[in-house]
């Protein structure tokens, strides 16, 4: 595996965005990333056989119904998502992909209680403005998302290929999500199943208690319990 440091990283991620929106790209911005911008319903559509009820909102109302508030990260992805179950969640945050415009926090006019990020998601200052986010939500009692999504699709096409990178990105996503039953659902990049480390790392989810891992096709399932460790098991 690459042994690129991680202060490598955002320039990398810039290279690879570069690369693919030069002139001449035979594929357009919408055709890499058709996804961007859709409503919740069809990251159901990915997710659902990992989902026994059926769809994500059907999970958000049950945790609703059963008193649990619920905060959610939406990752590689504009508010849109979010906010079409923005009545069944108490706040969110959704993150897209840039490399030129960091930690730039806003939030969305018709939903207050919902915010947008432009940054890299390979940068640590990123993932600190996450977590800095996090812990401003008061009605949060572990100061953690109840549930992450990562829908990327095309969006992995703008991250470089390195595993190194996709463990990161996962680990990082971990840290932040709620060891009180949190949840997180995850499309997992094409390319990252070239490498043989991945079915082992799979196999070592499946094995670490306090973690309780499904995967269906390209998307994963991982969902934290008290007991589980502060940090995903190490890839190498």
């Amino acid at each position: 595996m690459s042994s690129v440091r991680r202060n490598e990283w955002p320039q990398m991620h810039k290279s690879a965005i570069e690369d693919i929106m030069r002139p001449g790209n035979p594929k357009t911005e919408e055709e890499i990333w058709p996804h961007y911008g859709t409503p919740m319903a069809e990251y159901s559509a990915a997710f659902k056989p990992l989902l026994p009820e059926g769809d994500i909102k059907s999970f958000l109302e049950s945790r609703r119904q059963a008193g649990k508030p619920t905060l959610a990260l939406d990752l590689f992805s504009g508010p849109e998502a979010l906010q079409s179950v923005s009545k069944e969640i108490n706040g969110g945050l959704a993150v897209g992909l840039a490399h030129d415009r960091q930690n730039f926090l806003r939030p969305c006019f018709s939903d207050r209680h919902i915010f947008t990020m432009s940054a890299d998601l390979t940068s640590q200052r990123t993932w600190r403005s996450v977590n800095s986010w996090v812990q401003t939500q008061e009605f949060s009692p572990v100061k953690a998302f109840d549930l992450i999504v990562d829908f990327a699709e095309g969006g992995y096409e703008l991250v470089p290929q390195n595993l190194n990178i996709y463990y990161a990105l996962l680990n990082d996503a971990y840290k932040v999500c709620s060891s009180d039953h949190g949840t997180m659902l995850l499309q997992i990049p094409t390319e990252a199943f070239a490498f043989p480390e991945v079915q082992q790392f799979f196999q070592l989810l499946e094995q670490t208690p306090g973690i309780i891992f499904k995967r269906a096709g390209r998307t994963i399932r991982i969902d934290r319990l008290p007991e589980s460790p502060d940090e995903l098991p190490k890839l190498i």
